[in-house]
C-alpha cells in the first residue's frame, strides 16, 4: 500500500500517449501527458515542465511520509505493543495539537511558497537563461562543429 501511495500521481502516461490522436487529444490528457506535450511544444517550456514534474515528486514523497507514520501506528497496534485506544488517542493528540495558526501556515507553505518560487524561477529564467530559437540553432551548430572536429 505504501509504495502504491507514492506512485498515486503516476498514471501510465504511455498508454495515453499511444492512443492519443487529434480527435481525443483534449479528452485523454492526463498530468504526465500534458507536461510531456507542453515541453515538446517549444524549447522555452522545458523549465516549467521540469518544475511541474518535480512538484509532483515532492507531493508523492509527502504522501509516502504520511502513510509511513500511519503504518507505524497500525503495526504497533497489530503487534500488541499499543492498544487500539492508545493508537486512536495518539492520532487524536497529534490532530488536537495542530493549532489554527499552524494549519494556516501549512496552507501558506503548500500554496503560496511554491507559487512564489515558480514566479521567481520564471523571472530568473527570463533574465539569465534566454533560450529562443536563434540561440537554440546557434548551440546546435556549435555542437555539430565540435562533433565534426572530433571525428576528423
Amino acid at each position: 500500500v505504501m509504495l502504491n501511495i507514492a506512485s498515486f500521481l503516476n498514471n501510465g502516461m504511455e498508454q495515453y500517449y499511444v492512443f492519443q490522436n487529434d480527435f481525443n487529444r483534449k479528452y485523454i490528457e492526463v498530468l504526465d501527458l500534458y507536461v510531456y506535450n507542453y515541453a515538446r511544444s517549444s524549447i522555452k517550456n522545458y523549465p516549467l515542465s521540469t518544475a511541474i514534474s518535480m512538484l509532483k515528486s515532492i507531493v508523492s514523497v509527502a504522501l509516502l511520509a504520511g502513510t509511513n507514520a500511519i503504518s507505524k501506528l497500525e503495526n504497533e497496534a497489530a503487534a500488541g505493543h499499543i492498544t487500539e485506544e492508545v493508537k486512536l488517542s495518539e492520532i487524536g493528540t497529534v490532530l488536537e495539537g495542530v493549532t489554527r495558526g499552524q494549519s494556516t501556515a501549512l496552507l501558506l507553505v503548500m500554496i503560496v511558497l511554491p507559487v512564489v518560487l515558480m514566479v521567481l524561477s520564471y523571472v530568473l529564467y527570463k533574465k539569465h537563461y534566454k533560450l529562443d530559437e536563434p540561440e537554440y540553432d546557434r548551440i546546435c551548430a556549435e555542437l555539430s562543429a565540435r562533433r565534426e572536429g572530433r571525428e576528423a
